[in-house]
């Protein structure tokens, strides 16, 4: 690592944070499967993933010089190698210990400092170790500990309450990363859609090159015509210039002519935006499939939750995910996790009964709860939590609101059902009797609708008493593109997201009725809220109430959940479909505003929020109306010498890739031998530099495909690889490898003078 640029490191170790973070995901998937089914058919591959993960992460730290973390790794790794070879069956207690191992881990990686405990190691090392000698000591119990979820890809899992809780899978709920894998299917298809755009590009030069020919026709005609005084007074017929185009020898024939090719050039026009709109249109449509992720990226850490928070409640649990393989936009994606994870908690919490109660309700002892993913309509997801617990206690939740001054109490004796169910999103509204770590206080559920809602989304509830609860929520798949109403207020142009506009209508003075001071007119048997859009954005200039005898005021109805208000404005311009544009940094904060989108004209329109309206508009006190590598293949270096480098794990990837880069090499990556293999039978190298570990093909099966194949069988292979036993050594030179570099004691000039020396 000698000689490595501070800047370089800082690329290196965020890297390795993102590969940290999909390794520890893996190992914790991989033990809540162990967990379920210990003695299933998939035991053995299993184990023997997270093994290989284990393995993985010991070498990427050992890249980035972290040791305490390899430490770690080196003695998890120990465990699980014991466990394949059968001399340690893993039970509850040590399940809890090797969470807590990665837990560690994530730890560290959160505070960028530091290493994992000491005593954790040594934990994890007497486990193996004594796991050798045949038989396994007790493993101490981990305190209960409720945090946000990690991640994981099981789909299902249950909790025994017998056992020690543990903590929860390694992982930020607050990563914010602003990078996103790409598979090579979807780049290529987004650049095979960019290169069709060069026939419209074509067509539209030949259109300019036509226009201004005509041009150029009608110059020539008129200057022949100002020259001509006889032709100004109609005396003599105008002359024919030996330039001009048949037929226009005269005014009438120039006429018809230019009408006949300009006819002609709007045909040919009208054909090339259409053409043009195809194109922009599925060159969109693969653009917004970039930042598409699979849902189960959401997904992976609530099973571990689910089951952690069982073993701290007492209470046990299946959950069951479906839809995971949904593509969703990545930004709705990163805002839904807090929402879903307070609502897997309240179904726990406030839902599921414990083993006893729903045994006394003739319930199975384990309760159930269901995350589903589906399509709503080509645009929109529909995902729904339910759960079997006791439901809801909707005349608890009326009590409550009344006790927090949310309605009063002759208020809520008027509400319907769906009414009263409605109020858990309000904020301070609790069905619990005590405050606790989980719930009480009042705020999860209406923080939940707010960030719904900030999507362009809705929420709905359903329960019945003794059966089970289910949220329904409906959300835009992505955030690129939207429809929205464009509307004139105060002089100023809006745009409405049209998920949230029920209506537009016209507003006559005589529809205005006055309710409590405030401005409201009847719509579809409900009596609505009326203010004026300018007046609720505070705009200088705001027009005022309108008065008998003015004309009708054009509205637009604009709703949330179960929240609905007519909103005035000067002008409805129609609906049009944009791009969202961010606001920067400087100005996101804007009150009432999500974002900006052009229009035709060139015009750059803000995009409201319809959540900050509704509430503006309630706060007001009247109603005024008025494939296998990191990127695109470069090209043979014909000067430099050319170096395949093959390894699967990107921070061991990025280091080596940028030292070979640095002593004058070209390097092409690839992340497994499979891959090299490929790229080796295409395009010349002049060296190879190998991992051993690696999925599909490894280290030594890649070396000895090489020496296999006459035109590459002096190719120089080196392995670079964290596998440093005598007999690993011997398989490398068998194989036919030209080096073997141990990976704990790597030096940068090792590899260099090596290269050197073969190439």
């Amino acid at each position: 690592m000698n000689g490595l640029d501070e800047a370089f490191m800082q690329e290196l170790l965020a890297a390795f944070h993102a590969e940290a973070r999909e390794h520890l995901a893996s190992i914790s998937a991989g033990l809540m499967d162990l967990e379920r089914q210990p003695d299933g058919a998939s035991h053995a591959p299993v184990l023997e993933t997270i093994y290989r993960e284990a393995h993985s992460l010991k070498g990427a730290a050992r890249a980035v010089s972290l040791t305490g973390i390899e430490r770690t790794c080196q003695a998890l790794e120990s465990v699980l190698a014991a466990s394949k070879r059968g001399a340690l069956a893993l039970q509850a207690g040590q399940f809890d210990l090797l969470y807590r191992a990665l837990d560690a881990i994530a730890d560290t990686l959160t505070a960028g400092q530091g290493a994992p405990p000491e005593t954790l190691t040594a934990q994890l090392t007497a486990l193996a170790a004594t796991a050798e000698e045949g038989h396994a000591p007790p493993t101490p119990p981990a305190a209960p500990v409720v945090r946000p979820p990690p991640s994981s890809r099981s789909v299902a899992t249950t909790a025994d309450p017998n056992g020690p809780p543990s903590a929860p899978q390694p992982g930020t709920s607050s990563d914010s990363s602003t990078t996103v894998r790409i598979a090579t299917a979807k780049l290529d298809a987004l650049f095979l859609r960019a290169e069709e755009l060069l026939a419209v590009k074509q067509a539209l030069r030949q259109r300019a090159d036509d226009l201004k020919d005509l041009l150029n026709t009608c110059d020539t005609w008129h200057r022949r015509h100002d020259r001509s005084g006889a032709a100004r007074r109609g005396t003599s017929p105008l002359p024919t210039p030996t330039d001009m185009p048949d037929g226009c020898a005269t005014p009438l024939g120039f006429v018809q002519t230019m009408r006949e090719q300009l006819a002609q050039m709007s045909g040919q026009t009208i054909d090339d935006e259409r053409a043009a709109g195809r194109m922009i249109d599925a060159l969109l449509d693969h653009a917004k499939s970039v930042l598409m992720l699979p849902a189960a990226a959401l997904l992976q850490g609530f099973p571990r939750m689910v089951r952690d928070l069982c073993r701290s409640e007492g209470k046990q649990v299946e959950l069951t995910i479906s839809g995971g393989d949904m593509e969703i936009d990545k930004r709705i994606l990163d805002e839904l996790k807090a929402p879903l994870t307070h609502l897997l908690r309240n179904s726990i919490d406030h839902g599921i009964e414990t083993p006893v109660e729903r045994t006394r309700r003739d319930k199975p002892p384990c309760g159930h709860i269901a995350l589903a993913f589906t399509h709503a309509d080509s645009r929109t997801v529909r995902i729904r939590l339910s759960d079997d617990g006791a439901g809801i206690d909707v005349a608890g939740v009326k009590a409550s609101a009344v006790r927090q001054g949310v309605i009063t109490a002759d208020e809520a004796g008027r509400l319907t059902g769906p009414e009263a169910l409605a109020l858990v999103f309000q904020s301070s509204v609790s069905t619990s009797s005590a405050i606790t770590e989980l719930s009480g206080r009042g705020l999860g559920l209406a923080i939940v609708r707010e960030k719904v809602e900030r999507l362009a989304g809705r929420i709905a509830v359903e329960t019945e008493t003794g059966t089970g609860t289910t949220f329904q929520i409906l959300l835009p798949l992505t955030l690129a593109t939207f429809r929205g109403i464009l509307v004139e207020a105060g002089e100023a142009r809006f745009v409405i997201p049209t998920a949230c506009v029920d209506h537009v209508l016209r507003v006559r003075p005589g529809d205005l009725e006055s309710v409590e001071g405030r401005a409201t007119i009847p719509h579809c048997g409900r009596t609505l809220a009326f203010v004026r859009l300018d007046a609720v954005l505070r705009l200088a200039r705001c027009r005022p109430l309108a008065m008998p005898g003015d004309r009708a005021c054009p509205a637009v109805v604009v709703s949330l959940g179960d929240t609905r208000v007519v909103f005035g404005v000067d002008r409805i311009l129609g609906e049009q479909e944009g791009v969202v544009k961010d606001l920067g940094s400087q100005i996101r904060q804007l009150r009432h505003v999500a974002g900006a989108t052009l229009l035709a004209t060139g015009e750059l329109v803000p995009i409201l929020d319809p959540a900050g309206l509704l509430k503006s508009a309630a706060d007001m006190p009247t109603a005024v109306p008025a494939a296998g590598s990191d990127g695109p293949t470069p090209a043979v270096d014909t000067v430099r010498k050319t170096v395949l480098l093959v390894e699967d794990s990107i921070t061991s990837r990025i280091l080596i890739k940028h030292i070979l880069e640095s002593a004058g090499y070209a390097v092409t990556t690839s992340i497994d031998g499979e891959a090299a293999w490929l790229l080796l039978k295409t395009r010349p190298f002049n060296a190879v530099v190998s991992d051993v570990e690696m999925p599909r093909l490894d280290g030594f099966a890649l070396t000895t495909r090489i020496r296999a194949t006459p035109a590459i069988a002096n190719l120089p292979v080196i392995l670079v690889t964290a596998r440093e036993s005598r007999e690993d050594q011997a398989r490398g030179v068998d194989a036919g490898a030209n080096a073997y570099i141990i990976k704990r004691r790597f030096e940068q000039s090792d590899l260099l003078s090596t290269l050197e020396r073969l190439i």
